[in-house]
């Protein structure tokens, strides 16, 4: 059986990571830019939503769905956000940059490690052009195939 997957998108705030997740993975998967929950591979994943509007406790068939980035939610129970969605095997969440004052990503990366999730971290940045968003998208899926 192929291994646990986790993708943490990693930018700044307004760095691309939503764009990156909702306009360019999400049909890479063949979902629609709301839907959080995927097949690839005979294996489920989840995706952290993309925006605070998606992000309004919406609820769907698997469960809560969570922010953009545990930073922007305000989340600081990093290991409980992570063991709520643990029946996924495939995982796409957000953060922001270590360097960045409340940074979350030491301790979401543990969190999925802990969880047995082999963890690829994938970096966005303000400004890039449309065909980088589009690159980082598919080295995402990379990630989630192997």
């Amino acid at each position: 059986m192929a291994s646990r997957t986790a993708v943490i998108v990693v930018g700044s705030h307004h760095a691309g990571k939503s764009k990156t997740i909702r306009e360019f993975l999400k049909p890479m998967l063949g979902i629609g830019k709301s839907a959080h929950i995927f097949s690839l591979d005979k294996r489920e994943g989840h995706i952290a939503s993309q925006s605070r509007e998606e992000a309004t406790w919406q609820r769907n068939a698997k469960g809560r769905v969570d922010s953009q980035s545990l930073e922007e939610a305000g989340r600081k129970d990093v290991a409980r956000t992570v063991r709520r969605h643990t029946h996924y095997d495939l995982r796409i969440m957000a953060a922001r940059p270590q360097g960045e004052e409340g940074s979350l990503l030491n301790r979401l990366r543990e969190a999925l490690e802990d969880e047995n999730y082999r963890v690829n971290v994938i970096n966005v940045t303000a400004r890039q052009s449309e065909s980088e968003y589009e690159a980082s998208a598919a080295e995402i899926l990379r990630h989630l195939r192997n």
